[in-house]
């Protein structure tokens, strides 16, 4: 992680940067799943609008970004994304702290897959996520997972 990286909540000039971003990470996944993910489909303007949308950037540049907020009990995380030039990078690691601490007073994280983005899946499970559930929704085969804060 070199230059100086930020996480903010994004506005209104954010959005085509942000569907850049989603486009180009979720873009390797359109022939496994058959269709594209729905985070290649989301309304960030809408999202952004409620304030639920956090950017990471680096030099003022958008590297990563994250869809997240109360949900019932819980705290819900919609989406998180890092374009493919800096996967690797930690900057998923650091988005997710963030969401965790945006997320604390819940006691819980909750958040859903696709069940064909195996490497989400051990991500989200080296970071003590559990699955809670397989269901069928919106077209798509999503695994849900939650982190109970310790």
């Amino acid at each position: 992680m070199n230059g100086v990286m930020t996480i903010r909540l994004a506005c209104a000039a954010d959005c085509e940067a942000i569907q850049t971003c989603a486009s180009a990470a979720y873009h390797k996944y359109i022939e496994r799943i058959g269709r594209e993910p729905a985070p290649m489909l989301a309304d960030f303007a809408a999202q952004i609008s409620k304030k639920q949308v956090h950017v990471l950037t680096n030099n003022n540049v958008i590297v990563a970004f994250a869809v997240c907020y109360p949900l019932d009990d819980s705290y819900f995380l919609e989406n998180i994304a890092v374009d493919p030039e800096c996967q690797g990078s930690g900057y998923g690691a650091e988005l997710l702290e963030h969401v965790h601490a945006l997320g604390a007073q819940y006691g819980v994280v909750k958040l859903y897959t696709n069940e064909k983005m195996h490497e989400n899946l051990l991500w989200y499970k080296r970071r003590g996520y559990t699955e809670t559930a397989r269901i069928y929704e919106d077209g798509f085969n999503r695994v849900y997972m939650e982190k109970t804060r310790s």
